[in-house]
């Protein structure tokens, strides 16, 4: 599949993965009908999800349990030609190698798949024109793109929005003047996490942001303000031009060479907490016996960092689970609404932190 000037890191159709032998026929759509004993129609219209059929829960306990048992899978192409629909979602991420985007992926292919929608995902590439990623939906490659962009302007999201011919959904992210979004709650994972902080002792903390011109680094800053400010506690802060662990370790140089007496550094992303486990090593700060640090999001990567990393985890599998709901609404016609995943998260304690080193 061509994708010009956009770089499509993978451009199958997921899933790929069936429960069906390479070379083995599809089953039919009137075979799962005989195996459920009901017409081909009702298994058509329960299998796309058409909100109007009228069946007992246990006719469609009976096809969906037909469905699993028979492997059938509906045709993409053949309901693309009956809708003029592609039944695909577009996905653009800064980029693929970001452990955070790992869970809002997999919401995002689960669900999508549920719904009977390919996927497509696609890495940005920075400076291009919005109409690059505008011309997947001018081309009828996708029906709708979810952008996770952590770097891309919001007048450059906000043209994506105007010129594509699809609805286009912020992910992880709000953008002024875009009505449809959906977001964890940042501010207040910050704030738990400079909380956990302040319970082991720490009162001078420092915090490193991304971009501030971002609503993603304005909510997670304020979030740690706030806690700051309740707490009675002094921060230090670096903000800084991305989110990579480069800028982590750049931030963290910074504050622990000009403010010796910090003792915890909150991260606010996994990456960049990776760069400041960094700077406390070449700062000669052992963690957790002269200085904690605490991040905003988790993974499994880190529990094999040395030492393992404390993180705050948010539902980034539910964001992505959201996010395929609320933009196959605005493909059927809903109204526009933003959505923000509750929970603020929970502590995931590691090596990494402990109690305020002693004066």
């Amino acid at each position: 599949m061509a994708c010009r000037e956009i770089a499509i890191e993978q451009c199958d159709i997921l899933p790929r993965v069936t429960d069906r032998p390479f070379g083995k026929r599809r089953v039919t759509l009137r075979e799962v009908a005989a195996a459920a004993g009901v017409d081909p129609s009702a298994v058509s219209r329960i299998v796309n999800g058409d909100p109007n059929i009228v069946v007992s829960e246990a006719t469609r306990i009976r096809i969906l349990a037909a469905v699993e048992e028979l492997g059938y899978r509906p045709s993409l192409s053949a309901r693309g030609l009956k809708s003029s629909k592609s039944w695909t979602i577009g996905f653009v991420l800064p980029n693929l190698t970001n452990p955070m985007f790992e869970p809002i992926v997999r919401g995002i292919e689960f669900e999508a798949y549920r719904l009977g929608y390919g996927i497509v995902l696609g890495s940005q590439i920075e400076g291009r024109s919005a109409k690059t990623f505008a011309q997947l939906l001018q081309e009828g490659r996708v029906d709708g793109l979810l952008v996770a962009s952590s770097t891309l302007q919001d007048d450059f999201i906000r043209e994506i929005v105007e010129h594509g011919p699809g609805p286009v959904i912020p992910v992880n992210r709000r953008v002024d003047g875009v009505v449809s979004s959906v977001i964890v709650d940042d501010e207040g994972a910050s704030r738990k996490a400079v909380k956990y902080l302040c319970d082991l002792g720490h009162r001078v903390i420092g915090g490193i942001f991304g971009p501030k011109e971002f609503d993603t680094a304005v909510r997670r800053k304020k979030g740690f303000d706030d806690a700051i400010s309740n707490s009675g506690a002094t921060s230090v802060e670096a903000n800084r031009l991305e989110w990579s662990a480069k800028e982590g370790y750049l931030g963290a140089l910074e504050i622990l060479s000009e403010h010796p007496e910090v003792t915890a550094i909150y991260a606010s992303t996994l990456v960049m907490g990776i760069g400041a486990l960094r700077a406390a090593a070449e700062s000669n700060r052992p963690i957790p016996s002269s200085l904690s640090i605490i991040c905003l999001h988790d993974s499994n990567l880190a529990e094999y960092l040395v030492p393992p990393l404390t993180t705050v985890r948010l539902p980034m599998e539910e964001l992505g689970t959201a996010a395929v709901n609320l933009l196959i609404e605005r493909t059927n016609g809903a109204p526009q609404r933003a959505v923000m995943i509750e929970g603020d998260g929970k502590i995931i304690v590691r090596a990494s932190t402990g109690d305020v080193p002693a004066t």
